[in-house]
């Protein structure tokens, strides 16, 4: 198997928050493999730094401060999130895949790749996995909720 590279580490090291483990945790190894995927990218802002965005005002017409950015498809979410963790960012990733345009996109770029599409193996085509309903919605992120990913070969000789 593949070593995946700790790039959850990476990401928390360079905007000066704590390191969050190895790919034991459930949260860790779920957002190691949606990096290494590169189909959604993650940006954290430093501790005590925040981002602002003339869009994002509360109810009393102040600037909404953020300090992470979700984007992929063409689509960005932008949170606050206090003392961040790979949980809370997980939750956070989760949100963003939800939103049916991500799927929908996902699913199309799936059909249009070329690769041999199937049923997803992890979820067996349910877009959730219910044992982990207690966790980002049971979202699967294998499939990134949309049913489908792409059919994996292995060769013996």
């Amino acid at each position: 198997m593949a070593q995946i590279n700790n790039l959850v580490n990476e990401l928390f090291v360079n905007a000066n928050r704590p390191e969050q483990g190895d790919n034991r945790s459930y949260y860790v190894k779920s957002l190691n493999k949606i990096l290494n995927d590169g189909i959604i990218t993650i940006a954290i802002n430093e501790r005590g730094n925040y981002w602002t965005n003339p869009s994002y005002v509360d109810a009393n017409g102040k600037l909404k401060p953020f300090n992470v950015k979700i984007s992929g498809y063409g689509m960005i979410r932008r949170c606050f999130i206090g003392e961040l963790s790979a949980e809370d960012l997980l939750k956070q990733v989760a949100k963003f895949v939800n939103d049916p345009r991500v799927s929908e996109k996902h699913t199309k770029s799936l059909k249009f790749s070329g690769l041999n599409v199937v049923e997803c193996y992890r979820c067996n085509g349910q877009g959730i996995i219910r044992a982990f309903s207690h966790v980002c919605q049971g979202i699967c992120f294998e499939c990134y909720g949309s049913k489908y990913s792409i059919a994996k070969y292995t060769m013996s000789v």
